[in-house]
């Protein structure tokens, strides 16, 4: 990473924290800016390529609130589903192994299945004896 932010870098991290988004669509940049659209994008691609933004989907970046020290930020997986189940307007559940982990489930605290025995009086098993 360079040691020090470009003027367009700057004016996009700008752009996001005065506006206070944390994500962005390819569009935003160069109307804010006044970019032209290969501008923007090569804007974009070297933001994401050094690491100080993380590409959810094609057209679709997450901006951090402030960029670490260091200048490399990599989003979590909650932040990065969250925003795109945003844009893509829809809802998601965990389930599975992942949602018994991220809720702290261990084996030892799910009920587990006992299997009981036929306790008889007799000896064949049905109560009856011979």
């Amino acid at each position: 990473m360079p040691r020090k932010l470009g003027q367009l870098t700057s004016a996009a991290f700008a752009l996001a924290q005065m506006r206070n988004l944390r994500t962005m669509r390819v569009g935003v940049l160069a109307f804010g800016l006044r970019l032209s659209a290969k501008q923007e994008r090569e804007l974009l691609s070297r933001m994401s390529r050094s690491g100080m933004i993380a590409n959810v989907r094609k057209g679709l970046y997450l901006f951090p609130p402030r960029l670490p020290l260091g200048g490399i930020w990599t989003p979590d997986e909650a932040t990065a589903i969250n925003a795109l189940m945003a844009d893509r307007n829809a809802r998601y559940q965990i389930t599975g192994p992942k949602a018994f982990n991220r809720y702290g489930f261990r084996s030892s605290s799910l009920p587990s299945r006992q299997s009981t025995t036929l306790q008889s009086r007799g000896s064949d098993g049905l109560g009856a004896s011979r």
